[in-house]
């Protein structure tokens, strides 16, 4: 049986190789989680007046309960069709968003929050105190 030559090119390194080298797979996903979960979790209590007062809606809270909305009316006016209800022509008043209108903005209002928690964990996380090596003159 024959051996063939060791070859001579390098070998190329692997995708998880590069991420890990490049140091792309330490995102601290458990503390960003955890800032992401708050984030909601806050907003959620934030809104839960709401359903009980108008008055709330008509106060300072009023563009944290439009604001989900106010990014389908958004994606609407670019072009995105099916956000709305009759597409968009609705008589007096506003349309209603459709099921995918509120799918769509779930998700564009969680990946935002999503990069806010990441953003927070990076800023915010310990870092690795410098080690300082001095050279002692000969």
């Amino acid at each position: 049986m024959r051996q063939s030559a060791p070859s001579t090119q390098p070998r190329r390194a692997t995708r998880h190789e590069f991420e890990r080298r490049a140091g792309l797979l330490k995102t601290h996903k458990p503390r960003t989680l955890a800032l992401f979960l708050g984030i909601v979790a806050t907003y959620t209590l934030l809104l839960l007046p709401g359903l009980w007062s108008s008055f709330y809606r008509d106060s300072v809270g009023g563009p944290l309960v439009l604001a989900p909305y106010l990014t389908i009316l958004g994606l609407h006016a670019v072009g995105v069709p099916g956000l709305l209800e009759r597409n968009g022509l609705c008589d007096g008043g506003w349309c209603s968003p459709t099921v995918p209108g509120w799918t769509l903005a779930g998700v564009v209002w969680l990946a935002i929050t999503w990069v806010i928690a990441a953003l927070i964990d990076r800023l915010t996380r310990p870092r690795a105190p410098c080690r300082v090596t001095v050279r002692q003159a000969h």
